[in-house]
């Protein structure tokens, strides 16, 4: 089974290239390690089998709504580069992010990269799938498609992103999908970057 990340257009939800990283069905509970080669870099997963639905080119991806508040990422110069917002598919019961550079930023500092994270915090099983080196040659990035289902006791997900490897997140809002947002948006630096901070 072949993963994918997927670039969709601002001008809708139409995928407009497929790199052949995405889906988690073959995503293992074991250590975290690169799992796919594509042309936009690795794909990390920490996700059991149970995360899959499909690839994010079929019938998922398309019903996509913003959930909670994004965050806000700063880049070169500390000037803003772009934002990260969780999205929920009501098709296919998945949590998605999207990152959008900002054009101005783009323009400037077209060789910078976004890795995107979408992560259950530690206290939910710490449930993670990492997407490396999303450059700007696209203005919105969607990526994910995991279960929302899968963290345990709460169900809880946050989405991140993080600039050119620099060892710090920029997190939108913690939601429960039972109802509510837990917490907004925040930033962490260093340690398991990857985990959602509760």
């Amino acid at each position: 089974m072949r993963k994918s990340v997927v670039a969709v257009g601002a001008a809708g939800l139409a995928v407009l290239a497929t790199f052949g990283v995405g889906g988690t069905a073959n995503a293992t509970t074991s250590a975290a390690k690169p799992t796919t080669q594509t042309s936009q870099g690795m794909v990390l997963t920490h996700l059991p089998k149970a995360a899959a639905h499909g690839t994010a080119a079929t019938a998922c991806g398309v019903n996509l709504i913003n959930i909670g508040q994004p965050g806000n990422v700063f880049g070169t110069r500390g000037r803003y580069a772009g934002q990260v917002e969780q999205m929920y598919d009501t098709s296919c019961g998945t949590v998605w992010a999207h990152f959008q550079w900002d054009s101005g930023y783009r323009d400037t500092y077209g060789g910078d990269l976004i890795n995107l994270v979408v992560s259950s915090p530690a206290s939910d099983g710490g449930h993670y799938a990492i997407f490396w080196n999303l450059d700007t040659s696209s203005k919105d990035w969607y990526v994910g498609n995991i279960n929302h289902a899968l963290p345990s006791p709460q169900d809880a997900w946050r989405v991140g992103a993080q600039w050119n490897n620099n060892g710090c997140v920029a997190w939108g809002t913690l939601h429960w999908y039972a109802g509510q947002d837990l917490s907004g948006p925040t930033a962490t630096c260093g340690g398991n970057w990857w985990i959602a901070p509760n």
